[in-house]
């Protein structure tokens, strides 16, 4: 009689439960760790990480004027290249730069003196399909994020903690308030209109609750036509309280580029997004958005990014990519080595919040050649690499296997889409890269 998967995967693989994502795409504030970004770990791949920090922390921290930068992942032909772990990213260091406005990743790069001057805060946001399809609605939702804590980085939210920062400047409300407003007068150039004052009044009193009761009572009309007003209002405020570059990861480009959006529309959103970010003051200045893309994205918007005369983001030697994009573009590769792909796989077996006592080995119940065909057969992409493995196990508790080895991981097929599988599937140990068998 066999036992039941659950009680197999305490008493066998001594897990409370699977620790890999069911899904390969981040789910922002969901209680699963697996799921919500919670495990991301920067040292799986280090070279990747610190390239992002350099082209896209470190050298707009430095810079006075706003600007664009991608996060491509490229895969094979003309797909959506999803699993390579740029939501993860992107999410976890907007998450690091807020906890302490940059100070600790800064201070790895650059020297003391100017670090100094250099505070910095960043945002995460997504479009969604019927629901964020316009960069207004994107503005918008990155105004709140920066208004919300984040579960397992910090708890009091960056405008609370900016707030702090202008009062010690200014001593009083009134004073705060005065001082703002004196920040605004001072930012030349063309500017959106007036910062929303019932945003900017909550702002300064520093209530957390009362200031997301205020967003939430935000109609999804005034979110879709003046989402930069309310953005306005925060970057206004932050950079009165100090901060120099607001840091903006934008994500699920697709989702806007989308073919059940319209050409119009889509042309409309592009110039009125190049209007705001690159003509209007502050976000001239203060502004530097990164932007998530792949094939399939880039040929839904790149005529109309090109008509609206944007800067090239083209990975260099693709497309229209030259040498010079190079400073503004990172390519993910996902996982190369297998150090890599095991040091992934540990994270999430051993995270407390799923393993139990008395395990044989950090890896159990998965093997190392497990890991490598895993790894392999999904093409070093993590987040599919995570899928398969989930699907995997709970196949392996069902069937009250002791251990999941080679032969037990060869029974669940790749998760990469078919249109960008490898031309020939992995059959066997002996076609692994050297490194992974």
């Amino acid at each position: 009689m066999s036992v039941p998967s659950i009680v197999w995967m305490r008493e066998k693989y001594f897990l409370k439960g699977n620790p890999f994502p069911a899904g390969a795409i981040l789910s922002e504030g969901s209680k699963e760790p697996s799921e919500s970004g919670e495990i991301f770990d920067p040292e799986v791949n280090p070279e990747e990480f610190r390239e992002y920090i350099q082209k896209f922390v470190v050298q707009p921290a430095l810079t006075k004027a706003g600007g664009f930068g991608a996060l491509w992942s490229l895969g094979v032909g003309q797909g959506e290249a999803r699993g390579y772990g740029k939501s993860s990213l992107g999410f976890y260091v907007s998450g690091k730069i807020n906890e302490d406005f940059g100070e600790s990743l800064l201070k790895s790069y650059i020297p003391e003196g100017i670090m100094d001057k250099t505070p910095i805060m960043a945002s995460y946001a997504s479009f969604k399909k019927d629901v964020l399809t316009g960069f207004h609605a994107v503005g918008f939702r990155h105004a709140e994020w920066l208004t919300e804590p984040k579960h397992g980085m910090y708890d009091r939210p960056p405008t609370e903690r900016l707030r702090e920062l202008l009062l010690k400047k200014c001593g009083s409300e009134q004073e705060a308030r005065e001082h703002v407003e004196k920040t605004r007068s001072s930012v030349y150039g063309s500017k959106l209109g007036p910062m929303n004052d019932g945003f900017l009044d909550e702002l300064i009193s520093g209530n957390t609750s009362s200031i997301r009761q205020y967003l939430d009572g935000i109609s999804t009309w005034n979110r879709m036509r003046n989402g930069f007003i309310y953005l306005d209002t925060v970057l206004t405020f932050a950079m009165a309280a100090g901060i120099q570059k607001a840091i903006l990861f934008t994500d699920q480009v697709e989702d806007f580029a989308s073919k059940g959006v319209p050409r119009d529309k889509r042309l409309r959103e592009v110039e009125r997004f190049r209007d705001i970010v690159m003509e209007t003051a502050p976000f001239n200045s203060i502004v530097h958005f990164i932007l998530t893309m792949h094939p399939r994205a880039r040929e839904a918007i790149w005529d109309i990014w090109a008509d609206a005369r944007l800067p090239n983001v083209d990975p260099p030697g693709m497309w229209g990519g030259s040498p010079q994009t190079a400073v503004r573009v990172q390519v993910l590769k996902g996982i190369q080595k297998i150090d890599q792909a095991i040091k992934l796989f540990k994270n999430y077996l051993n995270y407390p919040g799923y393993r139990l006592p008395g395990s044989p080995d950090p890896l159990h119940p998965l093997s190392k050649e497990a890991i490598g065909y895993i790894t392999k057969k999904n093409q070093g992409r993590p987040g599919f690499m995570l899928v398969d493995a989930h699907d995997i196990l709970e196949l392996a508790a069902m069937d009250n296997l002791d251990t999941v080895d080679l032969k037990a991981v060869q029974r669940s097929p790749s998760k990469v889409p078919a249109e960008e599988a490898e031309a020939q599937p992995v059959e066997k140990p002996e076609g692994l890269p050297k490194e992974l068998q």
